[in-house]
């Protein structure tokens, strides 16, 4: 976590001389702003990462039998998702009891050497050097769970316009004191891309401008910092 101002300054100098030296600097506006690291990937986080609100996933488990997959989306060497009738809804959590066939149940294919399942994604995979032809007709029979509560949260990406939030830090340096921040409001969002295939710990930044608080906090709009031990 760190905090830096930035300063708007007006300067005048002394046009009468030729060094034109400086005579007085003004400072016009000021913001200061945070900026976070972060390494925990919560929902909570990510919802700053992703500008996004966090909800649960839920569906209500069942049997499906010959479940067909569009023959536009079985090609060897790729995905298809195990959908709910008209594709609105992928299934998801431990899908089990899964049997890919042809038409009527015939030919049955093989696990691994035809297919793979993702059970936790819900999806099929065609294996290139299996007997599944691209674009064949397909029938699929599995079990879903069903799934409630805070079993699966996810984020909604992209749909907060702004995330303002109290922010307050106990920071520990290697050598000095144990200093706390606290910020009113600070105007957040994220600094950067976000890297899913890094070849380092996952992290991402997170900045944010301060916002003034004179109702709440006349005097010390802006935030506060206490050394809280030598």
């Amino acid at each position: 976590f760190t905090i830096t101002t930035a300063d708007e300054v007006r300067d005048k100098y002394d046009s009468t001389l030729g060094t034109k030296p400086l005579l007085k600097s003004v400072n016009v506006r000021r913001t200061p702003e945070v900026s976070m690291l972060l390494s925990e990937w919560n929902p909570e986080n990510l919802e700053l990462a992703f500008m996004g609100t966090k909800t649960n996933f839920a569906q209500t488990g069942a049997a499906v039998a010959n479940y067909l997959p569009p023959t536009a989306r079985v090609k060897k060497g790729y995905w298809f998702p195990l959908e709910s009738v008209g594709g609105s809804a992928q299934r998801r959590g431990a899908i089990t009891l899964v049997t890919v066939t042809g038409p009527a149940g015939a030919p049955v294919y093989a696990v691994t050497l035809d297919y793979l399942v993702d059970a936790t994604s819900g999806r099929i995979y065609v294996v290139p050097s299996g007997a599944i032809a691209d674009a064949a007709s397909l029938e699929v029979d599995f079990t879903f769970p069903t799934i409630t509560g805070s079993a699966l949260p996810y984020v909604r990406g992209g749909v907060s316009n702004f995330i303002e939030a109290f922010v307050r830090v106990i920071g520990k340096s290697a050598a000095g004191p144990t200093m706390e921040i606290e910020v009113w409001i600070a105007s957040l969002s994220p600094d950067g891309e976000i890297d899913f295939f890094g070849d380092d710990y996952g992290e991402f930044r997170i900045r944010g401008r301060v916002l003034a608080d004179e109702t709440n906090h006349p005097g010390e709009p802006n935030y506060r910092v206490f050394e809280v031990a030598a």
